[in-house]
């Protein structure tokens, strides 16, 4: 608590002081690639695990407070070259029907872009093995690890060996169906590839990652919807076999979720992102966005 009330101070001094908008000042050209996980009504947030789900009014601050220092772009702009100012791209991870269903209309009604990078085989599951994990308080770093390197991030795999079934959480927190994403990726969003079930992608050999890749590229492809050939990592977990087979099928970027700006030129096996947890502050994205306390 008193670490959290610490913080909000710095940056609260920080954006005031026009630090921020000196350090935008001197990134001009960068871009601020944001990674959000799920949007969820306030009454629903806090559950599971608990950093990924914003609360939408939250979010809707945030969205609106970065469009006033940044140039909000699709991420293929974002990728071509540097603007004149700096940018931002708004990106999600999971395809969270929260994110789907309540973040993209916010999007939509100011005319914003976006990217929703889905792991097919999740689409129309109530919940993931992480957030089954964060409802019965049985997340930590060392059952994380063994569930990602040991059993590959497969949800099947993780439950079976934990032991936990699927948790009672509110229908935001599940992962959107493709109706609903047919729904909502139109007017400037656009899919992109988060592998085919959200697998570790490290912990595969050589032959599941590329059918993993492969079938997520052909999935998009047949999907009719607007997408992007870009992969992001899940659990921002990646490697040179990653990178290797990601370019070889032909994704033009990989994208990290830390980091920081992108500035250009840049490495496309490890574009970097921003990530947004859920109590990130107003005043806490400005920083960052603005190339200050990015991690």
């Amino acid at each position: 608590m008193i670490r959290n009330i610490a913080r909000t101070l710095v940056e609260g001094v920080a954006t005031r002081s026009g630090l921020a908008a000196l350090s935008r000042r001197q990134a001009a050209g960068s871009v601020a690639i944001l990674a959000f996980h799920n949007v969820v009504p306030p009454e629903d947030a806090g559950q599971g695990d608990t950093s990924l789900h914003l609360p939408l009014p939250r979010f809707i601050q945030q969205i609106e407070r970065v469009a006033r220092t940044h140039e909000i772009v699709d991420l293929e702009t974002a990728l071509s070259g540097p603007g004149h100012r700096p940018r931002a791209v708004l990106t999600f991870d999971d395809a969270y029907r929260g994110a789907v269903t309540l973040a993209l209309p916010e999007l939509r009604k100011r005319g914003l872009p976006a990217t929703v990078f889905v792991a097919p085989a999740l689409l129309g599951q109530p919940t993931t093995w992480w957030d089954d994990l964060g409802a019965a308080g049985l997340m930590n770093d060392a059952r994380r690890d063994d569930a990602l390197t040991t059993l590959q991030g497969r949800a099947e795999r993780v439950r079976d060996e934990l032991g936990i079934m699927p948790a009672s959480l509110p229908h935001s927190y599940g992962i959107a169906t493709v109706d609903e994403l047919r729904a909502h990726t139109r007017d400037g969003v656009t899919l992109g590839s988060h592998s085919w079930a959200h697998e570790h992608l490290p912990s595969l050999t050589a032959g599941e990652l590329r059918e993993s890749l492969v079938n997520t590229r052909d999935w998009l492809r047949s999907s009719g919807m607007p997408f992007v050939d870009c992969l992001a990592l899940p659990y921002g977990a990646g490697s040179q076999q990653v990178a290797s087979v990601a370019d070889d099928i032909g994704h033009s970027a990989v994208l990290l979720v830390r980091g920081g700006l992108l500035r250009h030129p840049f490495d496309a096996a490890t574009v970097p992102r921003i990530n947004v947890p859920a109590g990130l502050t107003r005043e806490g994205l400005e920083l960052r966005t603005s190339g200050i306390f990015t991690r």
